[in-house]
Order: C-alpha cells, then structure tokens, then sequence
C-alpha cells in the first residue's frame, strides 16, 4: 500500500505557525495604517534634502503587508483542503493547491538529492520539511543562484530558472522530524532497490 499523509500527517503546529506569521503580518499592517492616519503635521519629516510626507509610503507598506498575509491564508487553506502526497513502490505523487490544482510525480529513479530541512521557525514549533529534486531541479537552482549575481543575466532568465525549480522539486513541509527523517530514509531505499536510479529524469 501507498504511504501517504494518512501515515505521516502535517502537523498542528505547522499550521499555527503559519496563523501567527498571518496575525504578526496583519498587526504590521494595522500599524502601517494607523500612522498614515495621523495628523499631518505628524507625517512630514524633514531632513537635509527638504520635507517630505511619509504617509504614502506607510500605506504601501501596509498594503504589502496585507498582501503578504492574504498569501498566507490561502497557503493555510490550501493545505487543509487540497494537499495529498503518496509514496508507492515506483513514484512520489504530489496534489496541491487551492485556486491552481497542481499535480507532481517523481519516479525513484529521477531523484538526485532528497533531504530534511529545519528553518528557525520549524526548529521553534518541533517540525521539518522534506525536500526532494531531480536533477532538472539541481542545474535550474544552481543557474538560479549564479543568475542572481550575474549582471548579464535577464530577470526572465532568473524568473524560469526558479520556476523550473520549483517545478521539478517536492517539498512536503510541517513534518515531526522523525516523520520527515523516516520518509527520507524510506526514499533513500527505494532509490537503493532502484538499478537504474539516478537517471535524472524531469517530471
């Protein structure tokens, strides 16, 4: 049988990290506003280049922040309506996505790095991610990371070297670290009974 988010869940505390990155962006937000509102004599300053009045930036800033918070609650729903992972004897499926419906599979054989990964965040609420890549995933990363300090490179370079990361890339976040650590090493034997793995393959 598939191994699935039945056998190895996304965790609470996932999501309440996520919900308090949510109300701290929302607070930000609220502060934002708040001071854009008051007096104007209030919002001027005045430096060695002249005055100028800050309540314009302060409202595109909160705006950010709101935006940024919005991301942040369709990632929370998301989650919790439409994210299903499957581990079978041959491939990893992924399904995800709220607005967009995404679907990923990547056979055993096309994975080239798989790990745990552990933010300052996940280490605070006790979880990990799991990440895994093909070898479509490692060139568009590496290109991505040279491109980025490389002036000669165009920003649509950049935007379809991370694009092409990302979709050859699995990532299964808000895992207990023995969860993400069990699956890593079950991915890794799999990829051992695989005579052919390595291959590389894009999805």
């Amino acid at each position: 049988m598939p191994i699935t988010e039945q056998q190895y869940p996304i965790r609470g505390a996932y999501f309440a990290k996520l919900w308090i990155v949510f109300f701290i962006l929302l607070l930000i937000a609220a502060g934002f506003v708040l001071y854009s509102m008051q007096p104007a004599a209030d919002r001027v300053v005045c430096g060695a280049h002249g005055c100028r009045n800050v309540a314009l930036g302060s409202r595109f800033l909160a705006g950010f922040g709101v935006l940024i918070a919005i991301v942040v609650l369709v990632n929370i729903i998301g989650m919790k309506v439409n994210f299903r992972y499957a581990f079978d004897d041959t491939t990893i499926a992924l399904k995800q996505g709220l607005f967009r419906r995404e679907e990923k599979y990547m056979p055993y054989v096309a994975i080239q790095n798989i790990f745990v990964s552990r933010g300052l965040l996940d280490r605070i609420f006790g979880i990990a991610s799991l990440k895994i890549q093909n070898a479509a995933a490692l060139a568009a990363g590496a290109t991505a990371y040279t491109s980025r300090w490389s002036s000669g490179a165009s920003r649509n370079e950049k935007q379809v070297a991370r694009a092409t990361a990302e979709k050859n890339s699995i990532v299964i976040p808000g895992l207990s670290t023995r969860d993400a650590e069990a699956l890593r090493d079950m991915v890794l034997q799999k990829i051992g009974q695989n005579p052919t793995a390595g291959t590389g393959a894009g999805l």
